[in-house]
């Protein structure tokens, strides 16, 4: 049986009413993101942004310590993105910042301790990578001056068998209202006036 004209003019308000909550509640988180982000603990070498995912948008999780779904990425490394579990926290105080803890393993480890790990794991990465591709102009250059092992480890890679292949989904791209770039933040900096952040050269003669 049909559901009638009313049954679906009330479904289709109902479904308008829960994304426009949705929408507020992430428009309200992405304040506070924001704001966690212009004065935070942060890394001093880490340098990137946060992208809430899709599938972290729940209107019962886009709240201040709940637990949220984003993608990270370095600044230097753009197609290498992580899918994080982030829980942003409000200050405890009128003078104190927000607080960021980030899923690591079964526990939580604070925003600045997990950057700092994630750019130290990208330097190990980039620093294997170099050391691979040195070590493998090496051996082409000993291949090239060896006929005779060049040809006996041709036989073998053509008798050997494949590796199978894996297949992984990349995260999707974030809309740019919900990212937040990160970096780090100079704190003595942000306590001065606005006009002596914005002035630039040395002041007008007296």
């Amino acid at each position: 049986m049909a559901d009638s004209p009313s049954q679906v003019n009330a479904q289709a308000d109902s479904s308008s009413q829960d994304s426009t909550r949705e929408n507020h509640h992430l428009q309200s988180f992405m304040e506070h993101l924001k704001q966690w982000a212009a004065d935070h603990d942060s890394s001093p070498q880490f340098h990137g942004r946060i992208d809430i995912m899709s599938s972290g948008l729940e209107e019962d999780t886009m709240q201040l310590g709940k637990s949220v779904k984003c993608a990270l990425t370095h600044a230097d490394s753009q197609k290498a993105r992580k899918q994080i579990i982030i829980r942003l926290f409000p200050p405890r105080t009128q003078d104190a910042r927000y607080t960021m803890v980030i899923r690591c393993g079964s526990g939580w480890m604070s925003a600045r301790d997990f950057f700092n790990k994630e750019h130290l794991l990208l330097l190990t990465a980039s620093r294997k990578a170099r050391e691979l591709k040195e070590s493998w102009g090496k051996e082409k250059r000993t291949q090239s001056s060896h006929p005779r092992l060049h040809a006996f480890r041709d036989i073998a890679s053509k008798t050997q068998k494949p590796a199978p292949k894996t297949k992984s989904t990349p995260l999707p791209e974030a809309e740019p209202a919900n990212s937040v770039k990160i970096g780090p933040t100079f704190h003595p900096f942000l306590r001065l006036p606005k006009n002596s952040k914005t002035s630039s050269g040395p002041p007008p003669p007296a």
